[in-house]
């Protein structure tokens, strides 16, 4: 009888790994591989793989052979010396489907080149990971078995990705024809989707597990152009196979029911691995959906993908807990950042048993996006200090509590169909005027449209981004389903459809609310009135806080508060015509916070409520001068990104409490 494997130690100076060896055979022959350990280096040549692991419960067994056969074609030669290890059915797929016949095949595989059961080793080995999905030759992205018709879809997305080229920055769609002939049209790839069984096919193919799974995000950004999509007996480049799918799920009218609606998280997967820059809490953020077996893997497995000095110098170590591991994270971001932008990741309602409520619960957090372009802060320094005791003190505004609140509203209006969604619109007019006290504002129906998809609208980005629906179009839409209006019915796919999906993605597991000011917001489910509604230095997003038995305040959560994102609880409004807009700047890869002169059409860095700069400071010269301002006090030496006027100490003086 074998005997379970047992793994020979790692030399972390030496930058160890292993490597196996997959045995050729035929396809139903035992699976038999060899491991040996090597130095991690240049010329080291391995494939990697990159695959959802699956479940535990029923595992299959491979032998290890002590060493690698003189004979190629290797079968079970007496004499040799086999262990066993035990690995999730779908590796045991990949291993069959990925074993050459004539030939061994060297790859490197988390599952079985990493001492599971080591916490040490895969501590280091984690750190490890990145420069092994870079170094590797080729990425093998292992999809599954063949079911459901994936040979169908897998070839009809060679098809489409051949022929077209996405630029994931400017989100356009270029043929690869020489002839420079138009991509395929939307005839071709809605003819091509009218086939019922590739329609199904696609959808089973996207619904696969891996495009769920966190740690691929890492390996699919490093891979780069070196992955190549495997599912059964089909492949393609990792890129045809990511253009097909964005082409499809950008182009094509999927109505209503979408039956490509899985699409969205291989898309979003896309546009992960063409991206250059990412902040550590966007990413987390993004990633949200995606399934691991480990949630310390929440902050682990996207370490690599952002610049060393955003990881805030921690280091996997699974012997931390969940929540351990969570905690460091933000206490070393705002030490490292002077930020509480994490705060805006909390929720009441999700909050870990035991864990401060400032400490986001990222293993089971809600499934709702953030709210998007506040600037509710301004470009202010956090002040935070915690005791130990699990307080951590802030400083910042109170600028009015909870007053009512309309938790029972509909959470999703019909994208489909006009009658229905014209109806739901008109019910959440009605549940946002309805509140006892008047909403302060005069124009309260515009404050209704912009409250409804939290102000997010193409003009507020320079350039204008059209992935938004216009204020404009938004607002008449608005006033014509208000009024019952026959026109609203009328109105085309494209004109209403971009303002009911952004109200789609906004409402959802959220409630309309009054404040005590009379101002028109958005809050967490879990709010109750006498919330506190506060900006916090350092935090883009107006927090909700709630007072407990000990004299400190809770976290509930972020909330939008129409007339006070753009600094209005700090510095007070904005003058007649200024609003707050999001600039693209290509030397960042970015937006920006500016400002905006409605009249003239010039944007500004320089809010246009602050004079000039304190005694002293000025503004420093850098390479990006004209995308972000960097602040220098001649006397003291200090250089920082934090504007001084907008210190605790410099509120005070305007008046601020």
């Amino acid at each position: 009888m074998a005997t379970r494997y047992k793994y020979s130690p790692l030399s972390e100076k030496a930058r160890h790994i292993r490597l196996l060896t997959l045995l050729p055979n035929h396809f139903d022959a035992p699976i038999r591989i060899t491991l040996r350990i090597t130095q991690l280096a240049k010329d080291t040549e391995f494939e990697a793989l990159s695959y959802a692991w699956g479940s535990a419960s029923d595992p299959e067994e491979i032998s290890v052979v002590a060493k690698e056969p003189k004979n190629r074609r290797f079968w079970h030669p007496k004499g040799v010396k086999l262990a066993t290890l035990p690995v999730t059915e779908n590796l045991f797929e990949a291993l069959r489907h990925l074993r050459l016949r004539d030939r061994p095949r060297v790859l490197w595989i988390d599952a079985i080149c990493v001492d599971q059961q080591n916490l040490k080793e895969r501590c280091t080995q984690v750190l490890r990971m990145p420069d092994i999905y870079t170094q590797a030759k080729r990425v093998v992205v292992w999809l599954g078995p063949e079911s459901y018709n994936s040979a169908l879809a897998m070839k009809a997305i060679e098809d489409i990705g051949s022929r077209i080229m996405v630029n994931w920055y400017l989100r356009t769609i270029t043929t690869t024809s020489k002839e420079g002939s138009d991509p395929p049209s939307r005839e071709f790839v809605d003819d091509l989707l009218q086939q019922s069984e590739l329609w199904l096919a696609f959808k089973h193919l996207l619904n696969r597990p891996y495009f769920r799974r966190l740690w691929v995000v890492q390996e699919i950004y490093l891979a780069k152009d070196r992955a190549h999509v495997v599912c059964g007996c089909e492949q393609t480049s990792c890129e045809r196979f990511f253009n097909a799918i964005y082409y499809i799920f950008m182009v094509v009218d999927l109505g209503e029911s979408d039956p490509l609606e899985s699409s969205e998280h291989a898309v979003n997967l896309g546009f992960v691995r063409q991206s250059k820059s990412y902040r550590l809490e966007h990413l987390m953020s993004a990633t949200r959906f995606c399934q691991c077996f480990d949630d310390r893997d929440r902050v682990y497995a996207l370490l690599s993908l952002v610049p060393a000095e955003q990881r805030y110098g921690i280091c996997p170590d699974y012997t931390k807990t969940v929540p351990e591991v969570f905690q460091e994270l933000i206490l070393k971001k705002i030490a490292a950042t002077a930020s509480l932008r994490m705060l805006r990741h909390c929720d009441i309602d999700c909050r870990m048993p035991h864990v401060p409520t400032w400490v986001p619960n990222w293993s089971s957090g809600p499934d709702i996006e953030r709210l998007p372009i506040n600037f509710a802060s301004l470009a202010g320094r956090a002040h935070a200090h915690y005791d130990s005791q699990g307080v951590l003190t802030v400083t910042g505004v109170c600028m009015a509590a909870v007053q009512g609140i309309r938790a029972n509203i509909p959470r999703r209006v019909p994208e489909g169909n006009r009658d229905e969604a014209a109806s739901t619109l008109r019910e959440l007019i009605s549940l946002s005027s309805g509140f006892d006290d008047n909403i302060v504002h005069s124009d309260s129906l515009h404050s209704v449209c912009r409250v409804l998809c939290a102000n997010v609208f193409s003009e507020r980005f320079i350039p204008a981004d059209y992935d938004y629906p216009t204020f404009q179009r938004a607002r008449k839409y608005l006033m014509e389903v208000d009024a019952w209006s026959l026109d609203a019915l009328a109105q085309p796919p494209e004109i209403y459809r971009p303002y009911v999906g952004a109200i789609n993605r906004i409402l959802k597991e959220r409630s309309l609310i009054v404040t005590t000011d009379g101002r028109l917001g958005l809050a967490p489910e879990a709010t109750q009135p006498g919330d506190k509604i506060c900006v916090l230095l350092g935090c883009e997003s107006p927090l909700l806080l709630r007072p407990d038995r000990s004299g400190n305040h809770v976290v509930v959560g972020e909330c939008y508060i129409d007339g006070m994102m753009s600094g209005e609880a700090l510095l007070g409004e904005l003058p007649r015509n200024w609003t707050l807009a999001w600039k693209y700047f290509p030397k960042v890869q970015g937006h920006v916070e500016i400002f905006l002169d409605g009249t003239t059409g010039q944007t500004a860095l320089q809010d246009p409520r602050l004079g000039p700069l304190p005694a002293g400071w000025g503004l420093d010269s850098h390479m990006n001068m004209d995308a972000y301002n960097w602040y220098y006090n001649e006397r003291t030496g200090e250089d920082t990104e934090f504007d001084p006027r907008l210190e605790p100490d410099a509120l005070r003086e305007r008046g601020v409490e």
